[in-house]
């Protein structure tokens, strides 16, 4: 069994990882409870009937609450919804590209091939050259690459081959909701410190919170408050690479609303929906690392 260790009130805090809900969350899983008293959460035996006590406090007759809120979960719906359809369009795409290259090329086209053949195509454009020079460079290769003999043949594959994108529209949404759902999480957790470290009633504290204007104000609260970093109190969490991968998201995220609306790619999209499985059991445990009121004997 692990544990993390934390200071709070000059008392060093000892959490059981087995008590936090650890593997990756989908809606429809069975959710975590968070102690009303307390503010612990996750998974104990009985922990939706009053009359069983907390693990942490000991307390007992308040009605549990489920973790996160209502709010959360349908943030996660909405982004497994895209996730699948993304899933379901981009195989559709694709069955569609080599469709057509078939018949451009008159004889069957293997999934491998047309693979190679866009990504030629896209490794050609993304070098700077002379404008032009790309559309002649891509039409060679393709005559090499997939045995075409006439040029006017490997030009029309070109043109297939640009206008097909690896990515839909579904790809970006998951990554925003995604953003929207670990920012949302952490604006309810910094709330809660507030409350509970800096012994700020709710309105005030969620007040503070909601006048923050950059991530990085974020981070600075949740330093002042904690006495630890945000990305140092993550990465103790058990999802491996959950705050690297969330600053990179995060990035791709801005960049696609600041006009780069290729930015994301199929793997950025993969990326944020590993990230929001995993949302729910990394900020109960950021929770139970930040806002315990009372320490577990045991």
């Amino acid at each position: 069994m692990s544990h993390g260790k934390f200071r709070k009130g000059g008392k060093t805090m000892s959490l059981r990882s087995d008590e936090l809900a650890r593997s990756p969350f989908t809606p429809g899983a069975l959710p975590p409870i968070m102690c009303p008293v307390c503010s612990f959460v996750g998974h104990w035996e009985g922990s939706d009937c009053p009359d069983v006590p907390c693990p942490n406090c000991g307390a007992t007759g308040e009605i549990r609450q489920v973790f996160p809120d209502g709010s959360a979960y349908k943030l996660l719906k909405m982004l497994t919804y895209f996730h699948k359809v993304a899933i379901d369009r981009t195989s559709e795409s694709e069955n569609r590209l080599i469709a057509g290259l078939a018949e451009r090329l008159g004889r069957a086209c293997a999934k491998k091939e047309a693979h190679r053949a866009l990504e030629e195509v896209h490794r050609i454009y993304s070098v700077r050259r002379r404008r032009g020079q790309e559309y002649d460079r891509a039409a060679a290769a393709m005559q090499k690459l997939l045995s075409i003999d006439s040029d006017a043949e490997a030009r029309e594959v070109v043109v297939l081959l640009l206008a097909h994108h690896e990515t839909v529209e579904e790809h970006a949404a998951v990554v925003i909701l995604t953003c929207t759902l670990l920012e949302k999480l952490l604006d309810d957790l910094l709330v809660l410190m507030a409350g509970t470290r800096d012994a700020q009633d709710y309105r005030t504290a969620r007040q503070t919170v909601k006048s923050l204007g950059r991530f990085d104000d974020r981070k600075k609260l949740f330093k002042k408050i904690s006495r630890i970093s945000l990305a140092a109190a993550v990465e103790r969490c058990p999802a491996e690479r959950f705050w690297s991968t969330w600053c990179g998201l995060r990035k791709t995220r801005n960049h696609f609303v600041h006009g780069q609306p290729f930015a994301i790619s199929v793997s950025t999209a993969e990326h944020a929906f590993r990230l929001a499985t995993n949302s729910v059991p990394v900020f109960a445990f950021l929770q139970n690392l930040t806002c315990l009121s009372k320490q577990t004997d045991g």
